[in-house]
């Protein structure tokens, strides 16, 4: 579990670090957070790691899809 949570903080905070600064865009500024792994599901969710991580607002409205497959994405936009 905890190599998992370490993995999974590892590539999600890079992507975000590295989206973040392509973008000029500061963390306080993101309104919307969504989080898909289609297997591991902590508590706390994936989206409370990357939201404490950066220090994102606390009414950031956030989506964890985790543990629901490939098919999250689909049915989060549906």
């Amino acid at each position: 579990m905890e190599n998992a949570r370490a993995e999974s903080k590892r590539v999600i905070c890079d992507l975000i670090r590295d989206l973040l600064q392509r973008t000029g865009t500061q963390p306080q500024e993101v309104d919307i957070l969504i989080v898909n792994c289609s297997l591991f599901s902590p508590t706390p969710s994936l989206c409370a790691l990357a939201a404490h991580e950066f220090g994102m607002r606390t009414d950031l409205s956030s989506y964890n899809l985790s543990g629901m497959g490939c098919s999250a994405s689909v049915i989060f936009l549906d």
